[in-house]
């Protein structure tokens, strides 16, 4: 993998162990950040010291590192606990593994995700599925307002 992960910022908040084998599902997101400086760095940041009660296992951007802020084998609080949402059963905080990509947004105020952002989380995504030998679904995570 020509990307490094990077697992020195842990999150401040996540849940308890699991086996890896209870991994069934990937679920890529987006930060909802404004503007072009965002990074995955700052936002591993963000999670080692927020009071809000959110976390993600991999953090990505343009560049070639990824910062994995949860260990696999724990609990992230990205998803959702399983009791609501039109999927919570089949893909929630316990059988899942999350990657959040560094949005930027344009002069517009539209939010978009660079290419090579895409690019690295994709990788990552390939050093996961070999890491994780029960993964049935990959999603994107869709908040309902």
């Amino acid at each position: 993998m020509a990307i490094k992960v990077d697992s020195s910022i842990q999150a401040r908040w996540h849940g308890g162990k699991r086996n890896l084998s209870a991994v069934t599902a990937i679920v890529f997101h987006y930060t909802g950040n404004s503007g072009t400086t965002a990074s995955a760095r700052g936002n591993a940041n963000y999670f080692a010291s927020t009071d809000r009660k959110a976390s993600a296992h991999i953090v990505v951007d343009t560049r070639p590192v990824a910062y994995l802020c949860v260990p696999l084998d724990t609990v992230a609080w990205s998803v959702g606990d399983g009791s609501a949402g039109k999927f919570g059963k089949l893909v929630n905080n316990y059988n899942s593994v999350s990657i959040e990509m560094v949005s930027c947004t344009d002069a517009s105020g539209h939010y978009y995700i660079p290419f090579e952002t895409i690019r690295n989380a994709y990788e990552v995504y390939h050093w996961l599925i070999k890491q994780l030998p029960n993964i049935k679904y990959t999603v994107r995570h869709m908040m309902s307002h």
